[in-house]
């Protein structure tokens, strides 16, 4: 129907290229946001020490390196124990706005953050593997740069 209908008024095909565009760059922020959040350093530096707190034999091992079960670990840490919505604020304004259901209370700054990035995992299908694939080179540089 949608076809038939733009295919006798052009104008529409182009409004729904534009909606289309803005609708990915706009998905774009968000899952860039959702990386920033997961490479902040003060965060990597703070799980890198709880991991050193819990087995320091592993992080004396000069072949020790960050690897994929590593950092996957890591997200699952952040996203439970540390991030708040106030270090996520896009994707804290995408769930009060879009996706926060007919009676749930709306997301404060110092409100944990791991229902909002449950929430945006499946709603923009952000990829947990590509994130950690990226962050295995920014926490392996902190860790070399700060930490030794």
């Amino acid at each position: 129907m949608l076809i038939e209908k733009t295919n006798y008024e052009p104008h529409l095909n182009i409004e729904l290229l534009t909606g289309a565009f803005i609708e990915n760059k706009f998905k774009n922020i968000c899952a860039q946001t959702i990386c920033d959040a997961y490479a902040n350093e003060n965060l990597i530096i703070e799980y890198l020490k709880y991991r050193m707190a819990l087995d320091s034999q592993t992080f004396t091992d000069v072949t020790f390196t960050i690897d994929l079960p590593f950092v996957q670990d890591y997200i699952e840490y952040i996203k439970k124990v540390s991030i708040t919505c106030e270090d996520i604020p896009v994707i804290t304004y995408v769930y009060n706005t879009l996706l926060r259901e007919p009676g749930d209370r709306e997301l404060w700054p110092d409100d944990k953050a791991s229902l909002i990035l449950d929430k945006i995992q499946c709603f923009f299908d952000i990829n947990e593997d590509k994130l950690a694939n990226e962050l295995i080179e920014v926490i392996s540089e902190i860790y070399y740069n700060t930490l030794w």
